[in-house]
């Protein structure tokens, strides 16, 4: 992303901190959530 050459970083950092804030392990927990 030209804007925001650091936006993939920030989004795989938002994940992992929401992954932690909800006491998720991976991201598997979520998309099973979702199914």
């Amino acid at each position: 992303n030209f804007v925001n050459p650091r936006a993939t970083l920030e989004v795989a950092e938002g994940i992992g901190q929401y992954l932690c804030e909800n006491n998720l392990s991976s991201v598997q927990e979520i998309i099973g959530a979702l199914n």
